[in-house]
């Protein structure tokens, strides 16, 4: 983190505020995490909060590769560690918003729609991520948890049609 802010610093002298920035992001999630692995889970979420806002005002440069993890999807997994789910998945509907159809984000939203007890929802999520993943090699196993949730979901009720 030290080495992060430095980093920023020389990028702010330098007048390159859209890396400083990027920098900055970087230095806050990884100071959320590194509070909450020390049990201090409010200021952990107020630093990841801080990390994602900044990074949701801060405009992506056309010709950059995307971010590896979007400061959003950190928050809804910093959410999930926390126990909860449904804050949890509004922050990966958030990051969706900007970086649809991610792996990571599609699994986290799927997750915490289940916890929340959303099951419609997390159906929906984990079946995005089963066929985005469907030509891969190999089993993840965020995919085996998404393939038995579809499996031990299949057989939803619904009332019949014209009855509430």
């Amino acid at each position: 983190m030290q080495e992060l802010a430095r980093i920023g610093d020389a990028l702010k002298t330098a007048k390159d505020h859209y890396w400083a920035t990027e920098v900055e992001v970087q230095r806050l999630s990884a100071a959320a995490w590194a509070t909450h692995a020390k049990g201090n889970h409010d200021e952990a979420l107020t630093l990841m909060r801080s990390a994602a806002d900044m990074e949701d005002k801060s405009e992506k440069h056309a010709v950059t590769p995307g971010r590896l993890v979007p400061a959003r999807e950190l928050l809804g997994e910093l959410l999930l560690e926390v126990n909860r789910p449904a804050d949890a998945l509004e922050a990966f509907k958030t990051s969706a918003k900007h970086e649809p159809n991610r792996f990571r984000g599609l699994y986290g939203a799927g997750k915490a729609a289940a916890l929340a007890g959303n099951f419609a929802e997390a159906k929906s999520y984990y079946a995005k991520l089963v066929k985005l993943s469907e030509k891969a090699d190999g089993e993840r196993e965020q995919i085996i948890e998404a393939k038995a949730f579809l499996a031990s979901n299949e057989l939803v009720w619904e009332a019949p049609r014209g009855r509430q």
